[in-house]
């Protein structure tokens, strides 16, 4: 079978994030579809407003869909949505937000988190990056594809579209492969048997032979990712991963120590990222397989948000974010359990008092 030719532009820098993808939409000659979880009207915000009210004046098909929680400061504000409509560009919401329901878990939780930019359904982005002034210093991963994987982006982007405005939660399916490919679109969704993207995840471990190197800023993982871990280290297998020293949600920091003391003991290597806020979230098996998308190891994202992950088995793809890894660990403080058994005595008593509500992290 005839082969797409396939491009992978890697980016870890967040300002050339965000003038890659404007530069696709200013581009574009047919269609804009985004799917964003924070997207504030700020000036990075701005930029990306004005190219789909000019885009969609001259003829462009704009569709934009955000999470309600992420992107909740233009959900409020009536200025943007009149400006989008009167240009022409169509804004859908996932999971309304229900203040006055907050007895209602889905008004909370079951969030779109996904991040995805389609151009002409030629062009994709796929990764963690968002749409916020202050996450410019960031370090992201972030993948601008040409080729098969994009049409699997814009199909599932379709699908979500077409739900958005019926209950939630949304068990969004796998999409069908068409034709031979090394990259792959993932989802992962609430719903039994829809976590795509942790299954590829948790197969890729099991087949592990030479390293799983893992970079992810929030890590609540399930005992049985927990257990792959450890198994894998007794098969010989570098298993390390790669986390902020800096988070910017401080409840999650506290909740992901609980984990330090059982990996370490594991012979697990912990690394602290010390020059910014660590957001990328990749993984790394042996030489041939790896994954990145917005997918992060914690309950939220596992068993409540909307995901979208990239896999891919195509080695140079897969040797570009190892030699990532490789320069943030040169920029980090490996742990040793010894040293982290010196932290203090607070912080000990914060880790169990949160211990409890680790589902909901």
């Amino acid at each position: 079978m005839h082969q797409e030719q396939e491009v992978c532009t890697l980016y870890t820098n967040v300002p050339a994030i965000w003038q890659a993808m404007l530069d696709d939409c200013w581009a574009a000659t047919e269609t804009i579809d985004m799917e964003q979880y924070i997207f504030c009207a700020d000036t990075i915000g701005r930029k990306f407003l004005e190219v789909f009210k000019e885009k969609a004046r001259a003829g462009v098909r704009v569709r934009l869909l955000f999470d309600v929680v992420g992107s909740w400061s233009v959900y409020r504000d009536a200025r943007v949505h009149d400006e989008l409509m009167e240009a022409g560009v169509e804004l859908r919401w996932y999971n309304r937000f229900v203040p006055l329901l907050l007895h209602r878990i889905g008004s909370v939780y079951f969030r779109n988190h996904r991040k995805l930019l389609i151009v002409d359904g030629t062009f994709g982005h796929i990764g963690g990056v968002n749409i916020r002034d202050d996450m410019h210093s960031w370090r992201e991963t972030h993948a601008r594809m040409q080729g098969l994987v994009v049409r699997s982006m814009a199909r599932s982007f379709n699908t979500l579209w077409a739900k958005c405005k019926i209950s939630i939660p949304h068990l969004v399916k796998k999409p069908k492969a068409k034709g031979v490919s090394k990259f792959e679109f993932l989802p992962n969704s609430p719903g039994r048997r829809r976590g795509y993207v942790y299954k590829a995840i948790c197969k890729a471990i099991r087949n592990a032979r030479t390293r799983v190197w893992i970079t992810v800023p929030y890590f609540i993982p399930t005992l049985h990712f927990m257990y792959l871990l450890k198994q894998a280290r007794l098969r010989g297998v570098d298993v390390r991963i790669l986390l902020p020293e800096k988070n910017d949600l401080p409840l999650l920091g506290i909740g992901m120590h609980s984990y330090f003391g059982p990996l370490l003991r594991g012979d697990i290597g912990l690394f602290l990222y010390q020059p910014s806020v660590l957001h990328a979230k990749v993984v790394v098996c042996d030489e041939s397989w790896a994954t990145l998308g917005s997918l992060n190891f914690d309950n939220v994202s596992l068993r409540f948000n909307l995901e979208a992950n990239l896999v891919t088995t195509d080695t140079q793809v897969v040797e570009q974010l190892a030699r990532h890894f490789q320069a943030d660990l040169a920029q980090s403080q490996a742990l040793t359990y010894n040293l982290w058994q010196q932290r203090s005595f607070k912080h000990k008593i914060l880790e169990k008092l949160l211990w409890p509500f680790h589902a909901l992290l």
